[in-house]
């Protein structure tokens, strides 16, 4: 009788575990290959990710934004659990309230929106030259700028960053974080020493991903990943806690305190517009 328990036990957390569909979600830039590495190493399951060139833009609110096309987000959404998937794809209520079912667990990674922009503006003039034809006729200040604020879209298509700007995209990925399944992570608590981080803070982050996705992992083993998931990716620049300061001058910190200074009190990065 007791085996007979044990064993409808193991069976109950086997099958939790089975069903544990993970999807991680964050905008360009925010560190996504970070957490794909992890969760690479962590989860033995392969990536399924949805390229650029998949998107469609769709209508909100009378607005353009990036989304995963109906028909990728049904095919992602049906992935078996010997995979999990990765998403640029800013909330969708459509969407949400599919990933809102307990079968799925949501990993919301999130950056401080300065070292977005200046990664991506890094990104697109050095290996995005394809896609951003606009971005190389400008000097790497003007176009911070213009990732700031916004403007005549200087990618292929009308939806992107450049022409939206960053308070506009970044608040177009937030809602994510209020599902009840959304574990919320920063990138500055997950890189670690190697960029910039703190060691034991990312050790804590890392073992709250596992206990998020139902993996169990011991100090030991969490300390090896954080040891291992920094590295290089086709889009992989600095990787670095902060890099913003070595591009902002005077005019780009006043320009971004202007246009999307309450954006980092929101999220946490400044008390307050005194930086």
């Amino acid at each position: 009788m007791i085996k007979k328990i044990l064993l409808l036990l193991i069976m109950c957390v086997y099958t939790s575990q089975a069903q544990c569909l993970i999807v991680q979600i964050s905008m360009m830039k925010a560190g996504t290959h970070l957490m794909i590495t992890l969760l690479e190493k962590m989860t033995h399951r392969r990536l399924a990710f949805i390229a650029a060139d998949a998107y469609a833009t769709i209508k909100k609110n009378e607005q353009d934004i990036i989304s995963v096309t109906p028909k990728d987000f049904k095919y992602l959404s049906r992935l078996s659990n010997r995979r999990f998937w990765a998403t640029h794809c800013p909330y969708v209520e459509e969407y949400a309230f599919i990933l809102s079912q307990p079968k799925y667990q949501i990993i919301y990674l999130y950056r401080d929106p300065r070292d977005v922009v200046v990664s991506l503006a890094v990104y697109v003039r050095d290996k995005d030259k394809k896609f951003w034809p606009g971005a190389q006729e400008i000097s790497l200040e003007e176009l911070i700028a213009r990732l700031i604020v916004g403007g005549p879209s200087m990618h292929q298509t009308e939806h992107h960053i450049s022409a939206r700007g960053i308070r506009e995209v970044y608040q177009a990925y937030i809602p994510w974080m209020q599902l009840n399944n959304a574990l919320n992570i920063r990138f500055e608590d997950l890189v670690g020493p190697q960029g910039g981080g703190d060691a034991y803070t990312q050790l804590n982050t890392i073992l709250a991903i596992a206990d998020h996705i139902n993996i169990e992992i011991d100090m030991y083993e969490a300390t090896l990943l954080g040891e291992t998931i920094f590295g290089k990716s086709a889009a992989f620049n600095k990787g670095q806690i902060g890099s913003w300061k070595e591009y902002f001058t005077d005019e780009l910190k006043q320009l971004f305190k202007e246009h999307a200074g309450q954006l980092l009190i929101d999220l946490g990065y400044e008390q307050d517009l005194n930086w």
